[in-house]
C-alpha cells in the first residue's frame, strides 16, 4: 500500500512539473511578462525581481562601395601624309 501511494505521488509530482515545464515556454514567448518576489514587514522591505529587457540600438551598415575601371578609349590612327 505504502509502494502505490508513494508511486502516485511521484507520478503527480512528476505530471505537474511536465505541466510547468511546458506552460513555462508559451509564458516567456512575450516581451512583457515579469516575475517579482517580494518580502514586507514594517520597516523592512525586500525585493527581487526578473527587471526589463531592452531591446538593442538598431546598426546601420553602410555597404561596401563598388569600384568600376574605365572603359578603355580607342583612337584611330592619324591619316597618312602624302
Amino acid at each position: 500500500m505504502t509502494i502505490n501511494r508513494s508511486f502516485q505521488a511521484m507520478a503527480a509530482a512528476a505530471g505537474v512539473a511536465l505541466a510547468l515545464l511546458t506552460a513555462a515556454g508559451a509564458a516567456q514567448a512575450r516581451s512583457d511578462v515579469s516575475w517579482s518576489v517580494g518580502i514586507g514587514v514594517p520597516g523592512v522591505v525586500v525585493g527581487a525581481s526578473n527587471g526589463g529587457y531592452y531591446a538593442p540600438a538598431p546598426v546601420y551598415v553602410a555597404p561596401r562601395p563598388v569600384y568600376y575601371a574605365p572603359r578603355p578609349v580607342y583612337y584611330a590612327p592619324p591619316p597618312p601624309v602624302v
